[in-house]
C-alpha cells in the first residue's frame, strides 16, 4: 500500500519500507495507514463473504438444476410405460 509521510510529504511503499526513505520517520503510528489497513482488510473479509454466497447460489442452481432434470426422466419414464400399457392393449385387442 502507497501512503504519505506525515512529516516530508514523500510516498511510501508499505510493502517494502518501514521507515521513510526520504527522512527516516517511522510511520508506525500513521493514523492514515491504520484507517487504510482496516478498511483493506474490512473489503477482503467483504469480497471473501461475497464469494461464499456466490458459492452457495451456484450451488443451489446446480442442485435445482439437477433436480429439473430428475423431474423430466421420471415424467419421460411415465410417458414411456403409458405407451407400453396402450401397446400391449391394443396387440392383446387384436389377438381377442
Amino acid at each position: 500500500m502507497k501512503i504519505y509521510c506525515d512529516y516530508c510529504g514523500t510516498q511510501i511503499d508499505t510493502d517494502k519500507n518501514n521507515n521513510c526513505p526520504n527522512c527516516g520517520a517511522s510511520f508506525a503510528d500513521n493514523e492514515r495507514l491504520k484507517k487504510a489497513l482496516a478498511r483493506e482488510e474490512k473489503e477482503r473479509r467483504a469480497a471473501k463473504a461475497n464469494i461464499k454466497v456466490d458459492e452457495i447460489f451456484r450451488e443451489f442452481d446446480k442442485r435445482k438444476n439437477e433436480k429439473k432434470l430428475g423431474q423430466a426422466a421420471m415424467v419421460i419414464g411415465i410417458i414411456s410405460i403409458g405407451v407400453i400399457i396402450i401397446m400391449l392393449v391394443k396387440l392383446v385387442a387384436a389377438f381377442v
